[in-house]
């Protein structure tokens, strides 16, 4: 026993085991674990989009999948925006990556957000959608 009170973290190791044990396996749960912002798989992209126009009753930080063709694109040096059309409308998404090239048929996963525009006293802001993992129409199975 004098060896182990010379070596404390010998000593914290041993005592250690027991706690982990009893906490059920050694002690590790998933949801104690924080989420990781890791590209989704191909397969969480396939639920129904949204369309563009129903953006305007989701609520913000919510998460949407939309789909629909690149009609404007503004890179900036890192990331950008473009802008993604459907048949109901449109609605501008901000990127990290490099935006998609014009006319381009995507479906996306983004975060909802607003902007708040003050105009004479007026907010005139509008949605938009942070980008989370985008896939190309071509990739997709949509039949």
């Amino acid at each position: 026993m004098a060896v182990f009170l010379r070596h404390p973290l010998r000593l914290g190791s041993l005592l250690l085991i027991p706690t982990l044990l009893a906490c059920g396996g050694w002690g590790l749960s998933t949801e104690a674990l924080p989420p990781l912002n890791l590209p989704l798989p191909i397969a969480q992209l396939q639920e129904p989009p949204l369309a563009v126009e129903a953006l305007a009753q989701q609520s913000i930080g919510s998460l949407v999948t939309i789909q629909g063709q690149v009609t404007h694109v503004a890179p900036f040096s890192v990331g950008g925006l473009y802008q993604l059309t459907d048949d109901t409308g449109s609605v501008w998404v901000l990127t990290t990556e490099t935006p998609p090239d014009l006319e381009t048929m995507i479906r996306l996963q983004g975060q909802v957000q607003y902007e708040q525009i003050l105009v004479e006293g007026r907010d005139r802001g509008e949605r938009y959608l942070q980008e989370r993992d985008r896939i190309i129409r071509s990739a997709l199975d949509l039949g």
